[in-house]
């Protein structure tokens, strides 16, 4: 997986972006989803970090507010 994103390191964002798609590459997308959603999911409910800081004070952390938190509303998920 991680040779498929090294060799377009020069190639434009929107080639970089369809990588990860797992409608354009299946493979990727089933490493994603299988394998390293699951580790990342685990991490997050392991306890260690409790609670994280937000613009509301301190909010119980959770796989849905790394989600939210991680996510950018830019032109395409805007329009959509």
């Amino acid at each position: 997986m991680l040779q498929n994103y090294i060799t377009a390191f020069d190639r434009p964002l929107c080639v970089k972006a369809q990588l990860g798609s797992t409608a354009k590459n299946e493979e990727v997308g089933r490493i994603v989803l299988d394998q390293l959603c699951p580790a990342i999911h685990a991490i997050i409910l392991d306890g260690l970090k409790t609670h994280v800081r937000s613009f509301f004070g301190k909010m119980k952390n959770s796989a849905w507010k790394v989600v939210e938190d991680s996510v950018d509303i830019g032109k395409l998920t805007a329009t959509n």
